[in-house]
């Protein structure tokens, strides 16, 4: 048999108790709640996101700007005087013997309408001429080098000169004389600024021996002469 063992009994030791002090309770305020209205919340709709699209940003190019030119001013067009200068040329004796002397006639005509201003004539002394000399109406002349130029000047409208050259053929043959005109003034023509003459040397011209015509001038001057004779003797004896 088992024999209890007298296990002891813990008395339990007082324990001072302590009473709680009564601490005043702080009763809340029933402070009102704010319940959120529920918003309803919009489905969001999809939002485009751009694609960046690169832009062409145009590059300033300068612009010129013309400097104003000033404007030229007219200049009238200056319209050359017109006028027609003219030549003509004649040789006499033609025919010629060659001991004559020849001499060429030369007349320069300005038909105008205006003054001709300049005006100069020129000759070349042809071959088988000797030249003699030259001198003109108006202006002066002068021979060089076998070329006469007679410096006329100024020629009024309807005016004309007159240049004259002489000489003796130093040969048979025709003796052919070339003359041109020029002045300052444009033209109407040119055809009439040059002239050409020929004289037809035939060879020595007998300018000695008398001829009937002149006999007879002769004898006509004889009888006049004796009957002039005898009629104041006739008269002296009555």
């Amino acid at each position: 048999t088992n024999t209890p063992t007298n296990t002891p009994t813990n008395t339990p030791t007082n324990t001072p108790t302590n009473t709680p002090t009564n601490t005043p309770t702080n009763t809340p305020t029933n402070t009102p709640t704010n319940t959120p209205t529920n918003t309803p919340t919009g489905t969001p709709l999809p939002t485009n996101t751009p694609t960046n699209t690169p832009t062409n940003t145009p590059t300033n190019t300068p612009t010129n700007t013309p400097t104003g030119s000033p404007t030229p001013t007219q200049t009238p067009t200056v319209v050359a005087p017109i006028l027609n200068l003219s030549v003509t040329k004649t040789g006499s004796p033609n025919p010629a013997g060659l001991s004559t002397p020849i001499t060429f006639t030369i007349v320069v005509a300005n038909a105008g309408p205006i003054p001709a201003t300049g005006v100069v004539v020129t000759d070349v002394i042809p071959s088988g001429f000797a030249f003699g000399s030259a001198s003109a109406t108006q202006g002066t002349c002068s021979q060089v080098g076998g070329t006469v130029t007679c410096a006329i000047g100024t020629l009024a409208p309807a005016g004309t000169a007159t240049v004259t050259i002489t000489g003796l053929p130093s040969g048979i043959g025709t003796i052919t004389n070339t003359v041109t005109v020029t002045g300052n003034e444009t033209e109407t023509t040119l055809v009439d600024n040059t002239d050409q003459e020929g004289v037809v040397v035939i060879g020595q011209i007998a300018t000695d021996i008398p001829t009937v015509s002149e006999w007879g001038l002769m004898l006509l001057g004889l009888l006049l002469a004796g009957f002039g004779y005898f009629f104041a003797r006739g008269s002296s004896r009555g």
